[in-house]
């Protein structure tokens, strides 16, 4: 499916992809263990500049695997990271991964946001490697808010309310 639609994506210039890291899986001491989701690789986001990843994550996964979607966008100049934590498991798996040898500079990337910032492995690796290669990075907004995912899947909570929040 994501490749049907990927043929149009050389005409985007805004993309936001929401999705969830957790689910079932492997698990120590009854939590999850870490799962980093790797997105298909994509060659044909050549105009887009606002790149908005919303991802419904557990605190001690991680993000490294869409690096490369960032670096796939050549005029990316706004990048946002919405986290939505589940639950703040008191599991923390120690130590920042080793920087990417092959990372390719993010040359015109301006802006990072980073909404519901929780100062754990999964924000602060990816944080750590976008803005050690962003070259020209004039701006980082870090909001502490968070917005727990039981929240966000209320039925009795307007979705579009539950995203303001962030922005609140």
């Amino acid at each position: 499916a994501f490749d049907s639609l990927s043929q149009y994506f050389s005409q985007l210039k805004y993309f936001n992809v929401m999705t969830r890291l957790y689910g079932k899986g492997p698990t120590i001491f009854g939590a999850d263990l870490p799962m980093n989701m790797v997105i298909p690789p994509v060659s044909n986001l050549m105009n887009l500049e606002h790149l908005k990843l919303t991802i419904f994550a557990r605190p001690y996964q991680i993000l490294v695997g869409w690096i490369t979607l960032i670096e796939a966008c050549p005029v990316l100049q706004k990048l946002t990271l919405e986290l939505i934590s589940h639950n703040m498991y008191p599991l923390e798996l120690h130590g920042i991964s080793e920087e990417r040898s092959n990372a390719r500079p993010l040359g015109c990337l301006k802006t990072l946001e980073l909404c519901g910032f929780v100062g754990r492995r999964i924000d602060l690796e990816f944080a750590s490697h976008v803005i050690a290669n962003a070259v020209v990075l004039e701006q980082v907004v870090i909001d502490f808010k968070m917005i727990s995912c039981s929240r966000i899947i209320n039925p009795g909570l307007d979705l579009s309310k539950a995203r303001a929040m962030c922005h609140s």
